[in-house]
């Protein structure tokens, strides 16, 4: 039975949510039925007779999987693999210390939970069982679930998974406890959490997490356990259509759409196990064109589109590919996830979630054949346009690969999330196994964000005047993309006259896909507003392997464009002659030359190359996270007033 949201504000001020007892299932209050415009979305009758394991899998998957596990290994080859890695960390938890009093550690916290559950349920050791067990002893003890949304949305998650998985040895206390400690802590409390109203990871881990508790604890306390689910529906949907819209990208970047999608993927899994659907989540547009987003963000050298604050240079994980291989049959879309599996990345860089993934490849072998992905280029639009192309999945240096971004940095307002950096009109591109243009991370949280604070700012401030923008690792200056020195005064509150506009945005005007080019045309006059009166940028790869880039620069009527080209490089860079020779920090020594040429004879750009550090002219606040290994090419040109120029720029193998 839904209840309509005046419904359910009705039952929340009356109180009537009944706490957890001595496991005894309550009577449920009088409920007023819904009205006829608002059907109902779930059958709650079905979760009165699931029973228990039925998050994720139930007894009969765990049987399946056990056989796939066992007599049928030779044909389940990749789902042992990720077993094998599951229980090899959760033998080192069986002989570590019992999990402190403390909730505020909800990374190990969970890791070691889910891990030792997973290990009970697949092996039936009682050494997994045993830790397990006096792990929940000290949880149940707990005052809270930690200090954020983010480790209640986590704890919840696993604690609910241990209700579950383990309810048949668990004691009465136990249950009783974490029943209590959840419906107190998590289901009634969220309600009005704010991390409903955030458009990113945080909505999904938290209703990720607190959802699937209330699936879990339904019985125990039916009206607030429906309250909860409804209201998560109704604000979970709400922010995957925001998320989504365009085609599936992720504005917080890869590394938080691991981190966000694996909760959701864990929540839909739940609810298409006990109820076959999900409540029209799974309709919403974009949310399953989103696993080709994650395959396409995987560089070509262990590296990822690290655009925002979405994750470093270096290649990880994205455990929902599986959910999606899964969802959509299709073996390629966890390709990625296969090479790092097989280059043991999944044990050196194990991730807390991992024991999900055997419940997400239930019923699917990835290593069915035709896995190697065969699309070339992948765009989407929205609120973060993106523009992808890869050539080659061999992870050789024959592999190309070119990731161009738009949208704006002021996430903040237009998505409800502070993780947007500077980098309208930046790419990524990677050749001969060479990182030619990358994509600064950006500092380390704990440090930076006191620092903003001891300033008087924050690190969610993604206004013009906010201190992250003093904060030269996210900046334009660091990024891949054009700068402009002038300004006509319609932008106040910038920081540095090279600022990008922060409201303004980069929209993807037309996409390449053909044999002589593949890429993207950005819109760059939003970001550039009051600097220039339109600017126009195009990024492809040529057929042969060349990075092209033309930049068409209409100046203002009353003053010249002071203009900059900037790509932050991993390779060496040396202005010679007519172009930077840029070359590999390896012993390779593999090169490529950067050249430009102007449309106007009389402006002549100037070659020229930068080192990765604050400008001496930046007065006030600074941060800067010391960045190695790294060099800024490109060239410097002025367009005069009321002209237009275009420049292209190519970046060719010696």
């Amino acid at each position: 039975m839904t209840i309509p949201s005046r419904h359910i504000l009705l039952l929340m001020a009356a109180g009537l949510a009944l706490s957890c007892r001595t496991h005894e299932v309550p009577q449920e209050p009088d409920v007023v039925p819904p009205s006829p415009e608002t059907p109902e979305v779930f059958d709650y009758t079905v979760l009165e007779n699931a029973g228990h394991p039925r998050l994720l899998m139930t007894e009969k998957d765990f049987t399946a999987l056990k056989k796939r596990l066992g007599s049928d290994k030779a044909s389940n080859v990749t789902l042992c693999n990720i077993h094998h890695v599951i229980i090899v960390k959760a033998q080192a938890y069986a002989a570590a210390a019992q999990i402190t009093s403390d909730p505020s550690s909800h990374e190990n916290n969970v890791s070691e939970i889910l891990a030792l559950c997973y290990a009970w349920r697949t092996t039936g050791n009682a050494v997994f069982l045993t830790k397990v067990l006096k792990d929940i002893d000290a949880v149940i003890g707990w005052k809270n679930l930690g200090s954020s949304d983010l480790g209640v949305g986590e704890h919840s998650l696993a604690l609910a998974v241990a209700y579950d998985w383990l309810y048949q040895e668990l004691s009465e206390k136990q249950r009783y406890g974490l029943c209590k400690l959840l419906m107190d802590k998590a289901v009634k409390a969220s309600l009005k959490s704010s991390f409903r109203q955030f458009c990113g990871n945080w909505n999904q881990v938290g209703n990720g997490g607190i959802m699937s508790a209330a699936l879990a604890l339904y019985e125990q306390d039916k009206t607030s356990c429906m309250v909860n689910i409804e209201t998560g529906l109704v604000d979970n949907r709400k922010v995957l259509r925001k998320l989504m819209a365009g085609g599936g990208g992720y504005p917080e970047g890869p590394s938080y759409w691991n981190y966000g999608m694996t909760y959701q993927a864990a929540l839909l899994q739940s609810m298409l196990n006990i109820f076959n659907h999900t409540a029209t989540i799974m309709d919403i547009q974009g949310l399953m064109d989103s696993g080709m987003y994650a395959l396409m963000s995987h560089g070509t050298m262990n590296t990822c589109f690290s655009y925002a604050d979405g994750g470093a240079s270096s290649d990880q994980h994205m455990l929902a590919s599986w959910w999606y291989a899964a969802m959509k049959q299709d073996a390629s879309l966890c390709f990625a996830e296969k090479h790092l599996l097989e280059q043991d990345k999944y044990l050196s860089g194990y991730s807390r979630l991992l024991p999900l993934v055997p419940a997400f490849l239930k019923d699917f072998n990835p290593d069915a054949p035709g896995s190697v992905p065969t699309a070339t280029l992948w765009h989407c639009d929205g609120e973060m346009p993106l523009c992808i192309v890869r050539r080659g999945w061999t992870y050789s240096p024959s592999d190309l690969y070119l990731g161009i971004k738009g949208g704006n940095c002021n996430t903040w307002k237009t998505m409800s999330t502070a993780h947007g950096h500077m980098d309208a009109g930046s790419f990524v591109f990677e050749a001969e196994g060479v990182r030619w243009s990358d994509d600064i991370m950006r500092p380390s949280y704990s440090n930076w964000f006191d620092a903003l604070q001891k300033a008087g700012s924050r690190s969610g401030d993604t206004s013009q005047t906010g201190l992250r923008w003093s904060t030269f690792n996210v900046n334009v200056l660091c990024h891949s993309t054009l700068v402009s020195y002038t300004n006509d005064g319609s932008v106040s509150g910038k920081l540095h006259p090279s600022d990008q506009y922060v409201d303004g945005h980069a929209s993807i005007l037309e996409i390449h896909d053909d044999p002589a080019r593949q890429g993207a045309v950005l819109d760059m006059s939003g970001p550039m507003k009051g600097q220039v009166k339109s600017a126009r940028r195009e990024i492809d790869l040529l057929a042969d392997g060349t990075l092209e880039v033309t930049d068409r620069i209409q100046a203002l009527d009353g003053q010249d464009c002071v203009l900059e080209w900037r790509m932050l490089s991993m390779a060496n860079a040396a202005v010679q002659g007519q172009g930077i020779k840029l070359t590999s920090r390896d012993d390779a020594g593999i090169s490529r030359t950067l050249t430009v040429r102007s449309s106007q004879s009389g402006v002549s750009p100037v070659y020229a190359t930068w080192q990765t550090a604050v400008p001496s002219d930046w007065s006030g606040f600074t941060y800067y996270q010391t960045i190695s290994k790294r060099v800024i090419a490109g060239w410097k040109a002025t367009v005069p007033a009321g002209t237009t120029v275009t420049f292209t720029t190519q970046l060719k193998k010696n």
